[in-house]
C-alpha cells in the first residue's frame, strides 16, 4: 500500500526586524505645570507662552523664590541629537558670556525629551515696547540704549564672539525690582539677547543674518567690502540706532545696502538719511548743549506707572540730542 511522502519541514521563521525607535519631539509645558531641572533640582512653575521665534518658544515661569523668569523651549530642528547639541552650545555661550547687558541665564536642562533654557524675564523687546509708542521721540532713547547695547557688543567682541543677528527683536527692555517695594520695578535698562547664532569670529557666516533687509554689505559683495567679521555687529547696531533715532522701522533693499543709501527712509529734520560706506570712523562731534549734569528726561513706557524725573525737560532733551543723519 502506497504511503504519502512526509511533508517538508518549513524553514525556521526569521526574526522580525526591530521596530524603529519612536521619534522624540517637543512636549510643550502646560500652564501651572511644575517642572524640575535635572541639573540644579530647581523647580519652575510654568506660565503662558510669551513669545515664539523660528527656533524656540518662550514661556513665562517662576522659580521657588518667585523670581520672574523665562523658559526658552527649543523647537525640533533636525534630529534629537542636533537639537541637543544646539541647546548645549547656546547654554555654554550664555554661561561664558555673562554680562550685565546680556540676558542672564539661570539654568538649562532636558525634560521629557524637550530642552529648556531658563533666563531672566524682560518686559519685552524694542519691537514690543518701544516702536509701538504713540508720539515716540526716538532721540531721547538713543543714548541710553546705545550705552547698554555697545557694552554688550564690546564684551562679545573681546571674547572673539560675534552676535550676527542684532535687531529690535533681540534687544530687550528690563526693569530691575526694588526689593523694598517689589511691585514697583522702576529702574530701566536694556539687554542684548538670543545668542542662538552667536559664533566665534572664525565661524561667522552671512547666512546667519535672518533679517534680509539688514544684510551687511560685505555679505552681499565681499570683494568690495572685505571679509565677514565683527563689523557685522557694528553695522547692525548702527542701523538699529538709526531706526530708534528716526522712530520708525526702516527696510533696505540689497541695492540700497550696497549703495549705502536708503531711498525709502524718508527725510529727517537734519536732512536725508544716508548710510556711510566703510571709509573709516567719522570725525568726533562736540557734545551738544544738553544738561551739563548729564541728566535727560526719563522715558516712560506704556503701561508703567509713575512719573519720570525731568519729564518737563523731555522736548528740550530731544532737541539737544539731534542725530546727524547726513554723514
Amino acid at each position: 500500500m502506497a504511503t504519502n511522502p512526509p511533508e517538508p519541514t518549513p524553514p525556521p521563521a526569521e526574526n522580525p526586524a526591530p521596530a524603529p525607535p519612536a521619534e522624540k519631539g517637543v512636549i510643550p509645558p502646560e500652564v501651572g505645570e511644575q517642572i524640575t531641572s535635572s541639573r540644579t533640582q530647581n523647580t519652575y512653575t510654568m506660565g503662558a507662552k510669551i513669545g515664539e521665534g523660528a527656533f524656540s518658544i518662550v514661556y513665562a515661569c517662576t522659580d521657588f523664590w518667585d523670581n520672574e523668569l523665562a523658559a526658552k523651549v527649543l523647537k525640533p530642528q533636525g534630529t534629537y541629537e542636533h537639537v541637543q547639541a544646539a541647546a548645549v552650545d547656546e547654554f555654554g555661550k550664555l554661561l561664558l558670556l555673562r554680562h550685565p547687558y546680556i540676558t542672564f541665564v539661570h539654568d538649562a536642562f532636558e525634560f521629557r525629551d524637550t530642552f529648556y533654557i531658563v533666563t531672566e524675564r524682560c518686559a519685552g523687546s524694542l519691537n514690543d515696547l518701544l516702536f509701538p509708542m504713540a508720539g515716540l521721540i526716538g532721540q531721547v532713547w538713543v543714548m541710553p540704549i546705545a550705552r547698554c547695547l555697545l557694552q554688550a557688543v564690546h564684551y562679545l567682541h573681546i571674547n572673539d564672539y560675534v552676535h550676527q543677528d542684532i535687531h529690535p527683536g533681540n534687544v530687550f527692555v528690563a526693569f530691575l525690582k526694588d526689593e523694598m517695594v517689589r511691585e514697583n520695578p522702576n529702574v530701566m535698562t536694556f539687554k542684548l539677547g538670543d545668542l542662538g547664532v552667536t559664533r566665534v569670529v572664525h565661524q561667522v557666516d552671512g547666512n546667519n543674518t535672518r533679517a534680509q533687509w539688514m544684510l551687511p554689505p560685505e555679505v552681499l559683495d565681499p570683494q568690495q567690502f572685505g571679509p565677514i567679521g565683527k563689523a557685522i555687529d557694528i553695522y547692525h547696531t548702527g542701523l538699529l540706532l538709526l531706526q530708534i533715532a528716526l522712530a520708525k522701522d526702516i527696510r533696505f533693499s540689497k541695492d540700497e545696502i550696497l549703495a549705502g543709501k536708503s531711498a525709502r527712509a524718508g527725510t529727517h529734520p537734519a536732512g536725508p538719511v544716508q548710510l556711510r560706506a566703510r571709509e573709516g570712523p567719522p570725525a568726533p562731534r562736540a557734545v551738544s548743549d544738553c544738561d551739563r549734569d548729564g541728566s535727560v528726561a526719563r522715558p516712560q513706557l506704556p503701561g508703567r506707572r509713575g512719573g519720570s524725573r525731568g519729564a518737563d525737560r523731555g522736548d528740550a532733551a530731544a532737541r539737544s540730542h539731534v542725530i546727524d543723519t547726513t554723514m
